[in-house]
């Protein structure tokens, strides 16, 4: 029906150059809002997933080192980086922190995560120490604009911590 009604008696209507003008304009303007909406939900959801990858590295530095500091059997720290180190001494990991990122280093391969830390502090038996082992440490994590506090502790067994002292193990292979 609508077909009949651009015929007459065998002949198309004609559309004029205006309304195919007019036409051709609000295509464009749908089109170009169409292309600026997509524009916007693109530039989102890079941020969103930029903002959530720096989260997802700090969640994996947090559960890396927490891990490491329940499983080892020694923590030492000696001024630069953190050794953590497991069966008799042979397996270890290190972390060494610098300004903008944090070198994790585990059976010869290196890891890089790109946190910012600041106010660093390493205890022992509750008092701060600059070297040798440590039982504690805190600090605080500068993530854009946010200050995220962080606090490890470790449980030694002291019987063995004073074996090893007396075995001078503490000062060998560092």
């Amino acid at each position: 029906m609508a077909i009949k009604s651009l015929f007459i008696k065998g002949k198309v209507k004609a559309f004029t150059i205006i309304e195919l003008s007019v036409v051709a304009l609000l295509g464009s303007f749908l089109l170009f809002i169409a292309y600026f909406a997509l524009e916007i939900i693109t530039k989102r959801y890079f941020v969103s997933k930029k903002q959530q990858d720096k989260y997802v590295e700090l969640d994996y530095f947090l559960h890396r080192i927490e891990k490491d500091i329940l499983l080892s059997n020694e923590t030492l720290f000696d001024g630069y980086k953190i050794v953590f180190f497991y069966d008799k001494r042979e397996a270890k990991h290190t972390y060494e922190f610098e300004k903008e990122y944090v070198l994790y280093e585990h059976q010869g391969s290196v890891d890089t995560f790109h946190i910012k830390l600041e106010n660093i502090e390493y205890y022992f038996d509750k008092k701060n120490v600059k070297t040798g082992i440590i039982d504690e440490m805190e600090g605080i994590i500068l993530m854009d604009k946010e200050k995220i506090p962080f606090h490890f502790f470790k449980k030694y067994d002291y019987l063995r911590l004073f074996q090893n002292e007396e075995n001078n193990e503490w000062t060998q292979n560092r």
